[in-house]
């Protein structure tokens, strides 16, 4: 959405976005899979219902890409990129040790774990040469400060449940 949004003269974020829309679709399928390996059904789970933060997130990204500025969008992808860079892998290996979760019950963690450490680079020298004005950085600011503050309280929610 963010990136069929973005003006010619910012060609080079268009680009990046919509590879990255590509790049990235299918991965929810690692996920069922992990599910499934955990042996859990996975036939509702595109008709349930996520928790309140988890839908206060979706909207919050609709609203970056496709109402509000959608350079701020490349706030996401460095926060999630970030977190999965620093995170996921060794989430991935504490599940495994800890928990005794089987290697095929952790591949979506797992692969993004090595994937996104070429992607930061990636991402930061395009930001770095192509993300012009200081508007646009302070939306990129507020998106990833809304979006580490929702990622906060989904943790919450999830540890509650």
């Amino acid at each position: 959405l963010a990136g069929s949004r973005i003006t010619e003269s910012d060609e080079v974020i268009r680009a990046l976005l919509l590879e990255h829309a590509v790049d990235e679709y299918g991965h929810h399928n690692w996920v069922m899979d992990d599910l499934r390996s955990l042996n859990r059904d996975v036939s509702n789970l595109a008709t349930s219902k996520p928790s309140v933060p988890t839908d206060a997130l979706v909207a919050w990204m609709y609203y970056v890409a496709g109402v509000h500025n959608p350079i701020a969008i490349l706030a996401d992808s460095y926060v999630i990129e970030g977190l999965s860079q620093l995170f996921a892998a060794q989430l991935a290996n504490s599940m495994k040790s800890r928990l005794k979760v089987p290697d095929n019950a952790v591949t979506y963690l797992a692969r993004h774990g090595v994937a996104d450490q070429a992607h930061m680079g990636e991402l930061r020298d395009l930001i770095n040469a192509n993300v012009k004005g200081e508007q646009n950085y302070a939306d990129m600011l507020q998106c990833a400060k809304v979006e580490f503050a929702l990622y906060g309280q989904i943790l919450e929610f999830s540890a509650a449940a």
